[in-house]
């Protein structure tokens, strides 16, 4: 079976134009796997840092971790990278928190792996919850 490779996606997104900021807590860390581009040490703590950027969650683990990040995150688009709920990415928690604050935009299916059905999710914060600043950045137009 293949593994992702450390910072994968965030250099495919620089590769393409993106300014990425990219963390990862290294908890799940495989052992001999190099980062393939600069990924910093961070939790969702350091969400804060960085108002104006997209949230992107690459496959996160069946822990609390990527709810924290959602409830952390003040931004009004997201993208999700993973298996829907029922699947091996995220909590039960997780995907109630993303049905009650953000509507899905678009879908795009991937296949990394065989046997496996990950996709990529662009979520956008249902209006009533959104930040009133305009979404300029062009993340979204890499994908199209």
């Amino acid at each position: 079976m293949s593994i992702a490779t450390p910072g994968h996606w965030a250099r495919a997104l620089r590769e393409r134009g993106a300014n990425v900021v990219a963390f990862d807590n290294d908890s799940t860390e495989q052992p001999g796997l190099r980062k393939v581009t600069k990924v910093r040490f961070g939790d969702e703590k350091k969400l804060a840092w960085y108002p104006q950027c997209t949230l992107l969650l690459v496959y996160p683990p069946e822990t609390s971790m990527a709810l924290k990040c959602v409830q952390q995150y003040k931004g009004d688009y997201m993208l999700y990278v993973g298996e829907a709920r029922g699947g091996v990415n995220a909590n039960e928690a997780f995907f109630d928190e993303l049905e009650k604050e953000f509507d899905c935009v678009k879908i795009l299916d991937l296949d990394p792996f065989p046997r496996c059905y990950e996709r990529l999710y662009l979520l956008r914060r249902k209006q009533a919850r959104r930040t009133p600043r305009p979404w300029w950045t062009p993340i979204a137009a890499l994908l199209w």
